[in-house]
């Protein structure tokens, strides 16, 4: 979730009930992000469900950036860059890193 703007009251509100908020400041142009994701869509290294938000994702991309909405797109880039910071290719390592994060974040929501 981006801490600008909104974000930063919606992140403080969803804190108290859902762990886990990942707040990220986002370099560059929403454009300049969605270029520097591209390449891991054209390669195929997304996949995306056959569900109605997909199809939604899909529309959006298709539009973007001149369509009505983009926060879709942008979610997504922001997802793209993070796998792609990840010190870990594999999905394993990055939840497994992830999962070290919150219980850190979190430790008593984790205690058994």
């Amino acid at each position: 979730m981006e801490d600008k703007a909104n974000g930063s009251a919606i992140i403080d509100t969803l804190r108290g009930e859902i762990g886990g908020i990942v707040t990220v400041n986002p370099q560059d142009s929403k454009e300049a992000r969605a270029h520097a994701a591209a390449p891991d869509l054209q390669a195929g290294n997304c996949c995306l469900p056959k569900t109605d938000w997909a199809n939604d994702l899909i529309e959006e991309a298709a539009q973007f950036p001149n369509g009505r909405h983009d926060n879709q797109v942008d979610a997504w880039t922001q997802a793209a860059a993070r796998f792609r910071a990840s010190a870990h290719s594999g999905i394993y390592e990055f939840y497994r890193e992830e999962a070290v994060l919150l219980y850190a974040l979190y430790p008593t929501q984790n205690a058994a």
